[in-house]
């Protein structure tokens, strides 16, 4: 009797050693080799395809007693109960869950019998179901230039860009017949779409196709655009539903408290960033013996009150040992801006040869605040590349030497001289500004003959400070690919700082410039532009 029951002690350690040591699914064939069911083996995979407020189930699972799965998320708060069937060969089984909500979530699967039984255990599977705000984020494309083949009747166009997960565009327009077409054009390498028998001067319209993620079930269609003309007439100014929002960016509460450096990266995200030339440059003195500044508060983020968000500061110190320098060296001036980025990728960004650019964005001048008598641009636009030198357009606070007449100029500096036009816009009060929030919107066609518009508006009291536009300007560069957007403060000592004063002559003193709301918007975007004289 001993010996009987060691033996029964034995093999039921047996069986825990299988359970411990092995699969579940494993400890479930044993006891049906014995004749028993405790649970239905458990799915032997699982994947999950997202759609529009719903998904696809692809399942493998080999136990013939699974009959059915009990699908549960939300901590158990809603479940579902569908019919499976046991997979054969290597192409899975599925089915669809409808009616899920917009988010991440959890989805724990288990299988069972005919009669819900026996549950086997369960498999958690996560994945981000789409809808409706997803749509709302998508950008439609933009059509940087077209090509009309008049012996073919075709138009042949391109894509600025393919922005991620774009599978294609559908397009509409009316043929030489005068029949209505709706086309899709699949995104391929070169960016562009045919259309045939397109009508010669004729519009389209067109819509931009998402696919979250690969694998996912549903496509995703922006609105479709505003109707494109094909018709060339280059002094067409663009309607303002042409334009195209490219970026935008504002500032966060995570900043504040942040030094330059995370400001620096946060603004990369956006493709702008911070140039702080008293951390940029060299720490060693140069060759007047000054050092550059890396002590203060150069850049921060602060809450405002009047617009209920937050904003960036910039600073300025007017010390004479600050070598907020120009070029990373000693020299006359400071500069503390952020600037949009150049490179590949990164050209809906800048203004290039023949486009149409629209920027908005706020500025803030405080009470008080003492321009230089030479120079203090807070807003600039320059050519990156060739005939690089002066600013093409800026956006100037000036005062007298004596520090009288403190206004706000806008100046423009043409290709050669004959083509520079100066002082565009003058004597703005600089009383108007100070202690308030403008709204600035600006229009650029980029062009030798181009178009510039600019406004000024007061946020508290919708007072217009300027509103001017100039046809037949000089608004590009020789040699440059790239027009770059610039805002901060750069300004000028206004003298020889090597000797041994605190501060400057010239009545500048420590300043502030609040930035916020930026925005970039363009028509025909080329995303590979060339070098342009």
């Amino acid at each position: 009797m001993k010996k009987w029951y060691t033996n029964i002690f034995i093999g039921v350690l047996s069986v825990w050693a299988v359970t411990a040591c092995s699969d579940m699914n494993d400890l479930h064939d044993i006891y049906l080799q014995n004749g028993e069911t405790i649970y239905t083996a458990k799915f032997d995979s699982i994947k999950l395809y997202p759609g529009r407020y719903r998904m696809r189930v692809d399942y493998w699972v080999t136990d013939p007693k699974a009959e059915k799965c009990q699908v549960e998320w939300n901590m158990g708060a809603e479940s579902t109960t569908v019919d499976i069937t046991n997979t054969t060969g290597t192409v899975p089984n599925s089915f669809y869950i409808d009616n899920l909500e917009e988010t991440t979530i959890s989805f724990d699967f288990n299988t069972c019998t005919a009669d819900l039984e026996y549950p086997s255990l369960k498999t958690n599977v996560t994945t981000t179901i789409y809808g409706d705000k997803y749509a709302s984020t998508l950008l439609n494309a933009n059509i940087s230039h077209f090509e009309y083949d008049r012996a073919e009747r075709t138009l042949t166009f391109y894509w600025s860009a393919n922005y991620d997960n774009v599978v294609g565009y559908m397009i509409r327009y009316t043929d030489t017949e005068g029949v209505e077409q709706e086309l899709r054009a699949e995104v391929n390498s070169d960016k562009e779409a045919i259309l045939p028998n397109f009508k010669e001067g004729g519009s389209l319209t067109y819509a931009t196709i998402y696919l979250p993620i690969e694998g996912a079930i549903d496509e995703f269609l922006t609105p479709y655009s505003e109707p494109f003309s094909t018709a060339d007439d280059a002094n067409t100014i663009p309607s303002a539903e042409e334009y195209i929002l490219q970026a935008s960016m504002q500032a966060d509460a995570s900043l504040v408290g942040q030094d330059w450096s995370a400001i620096n990266n946060y603004m990369k995200q956006y493709n702008w960033d911070y140039t702080e030339n008293s951390n940029n440059a060299s720490k060693e003195p140069n060759e007047a013996g000054f050092v550059d500044h890396i002590d203060g508060i150069h850049c921060e983020v602060v809450e405002d009150k009047t617009l209920n968000q937050y904003v960036f500061k910039f600073n300025n110190h007017a010390n004479a040992d600050v070598a907020d320098g120009d070029r990373g060296k000693y020299e006359d001036r400071q500069r503390n801006e952020m600037k949009s980025r150049t490179g590949d990728g990164r050209y809906h960004m800048n203004g290039n040869w023949d486009e149409w650019q629209r920027l908005e964005w706020k500025f803030k001048i405080p009470k008080d605040f003492r321009p230089s008598g030479s120079f203090t641009h807070i807003h600039q636009l320059k050519a990156q590349e060739g005939n690089n030198g002066s600013p093409l357009i800026t956006i100037t606070p000036r005062a007298n030497s004596n520090g009288s007449n403190r206004r706000v100029q806008v100046i423009h500096t043409g290709d050669t001289n004959e083509t520079t036009l100066k002082t565009i816009i003058d004597n703005l009060p600089l009383e108007d500004f100070e202690d308030e929030w403008i709204q600035v919107t600006t229009v650029m066609h980029y062009t030798h003959n181009g178009y510039f518009y600019i406004k000024m508006e007061r946020i508290s009291d919708g007072k217009v400070l300027t509103e001017e536009e100039f046809t037949d300007i000089d608004m590009w560069r020789k040699g440059a690919r790239d027009i770059r957007n610039k805002f901060g403060i750069y300004r000028s000592f206004g003298r020889d700082m090597t000797g041994p004063d605190d501060r400057p002559d010239n009545g500048i003193k420590d300043e502030s410039l609040y930035l916020a709301d930026f925005k970039i918007y363009e028509t025909n975007t080329n995303s590979s532009p060339e070098v342009h004289d």
